[in-house]
């Protein structure tokens, strides 16, 4: 691939790459994310009971998302890999990646979200460049396996001069789901409780594997552009 990195290019290619892998990548996030949806749809079976937002189940959901989350993104990124240089990946290849990383992986995305709310917290705005500076340390945990503080180092090194391609990428995808869950709070007066839980997982599981698909691509690029390296290169690791 020879385009000129844009968030366009990102954002088609996130999509294109998900869909056209629609069926495992999903059926990827939904085992991946089941103890989180499991526990997402008692919240939302009380809730229609009339029994109000139980914070016990709303924490339990969150936790069980921190570490689950980061599962999903490596099984995918080597499933956009494997996809990018047109050989099959298999969901027990994916997912045996995606657990084999997980300390790696979990470190990685912990300490990018505390850094991201942390900038939130100063001050909104850099919360996004912190979430843009890190936004492919990941993909490089999973591909590269440096260790958690020399991935979000060599993300922060990748990015750079690139930062407002990523943003775009990744706001475009928030907005989508942003867009998504208002659509949903809509429905409140017109589909039963139960048809907008549904719903909810549903997103839940596609904004998922969108989310985890995205940094990965953004990755590929950045190291496609920056270091002329090509994908063979890239996932030589997992030969």
């Amino acid at each position: 691939m020879d385009e000129q990195l844009t968030s366009g290019l990102v954002l088609r290619q996130t999509f294109s790459v998900y869909f056209s892998n629609f069926l495992s990548f999903s059926v990827i996030s939904t085992l991946v994310l089941s103890p989180v949806l499991a526990v997402s749809a008692l919240q939302f079976a009380q809730v229609a009971r009339g029994e109000g937002q139980p914070v016990g189940l709303s924490l339990l959901a969150g936790l069980l998302s921190i570490l689950l989350g980061p599962v999903v993104t490596a099984a995918l990124t080597y499933g956009v890999f494997q996809q990018i240089r047109g050989k099959p990946a298999t969901l027990l290849d994916c997912i045996g990646t995606g657990f084999r990383l997980l300390p790696s992986v979990l470190g990685v995305s912990v300490i990018t979200g505390l850094a991201i709310i942390a900038g939130a917290v100063l001050c909104f705005f850099p919360g996004f460049i912190v979430a843009c500076a890190l936004a492919a340390a990941v993909p490089a945990a999973v591909i590269e396996r440096p260790g958690v503080f020399a991935a979000l180092h060599r993300s922060r090194t990748l990015t750079e001069g690139h930062r407002w391609t990523v943003f775009g990428a990744i706001f475009g995808i928030w907005l989508l789901q942003i867009l998504g869950n208002l659509s949903i709070l809509g429905l409140s007066r017109l589909a039963p409780v139960l048809v907008r839980s549904a719903l909810s997982l549903i997103l839940m599981v596609v904004f998922s594997a969108l989310q985890a698909t995205a940094p990965a691509l953004i990755y590929y690029h950045l190291r496609r552009v920056k270091e002329s390296i090509d994908v063979a290169e890239i996932v030589a690791v997992f030969d």
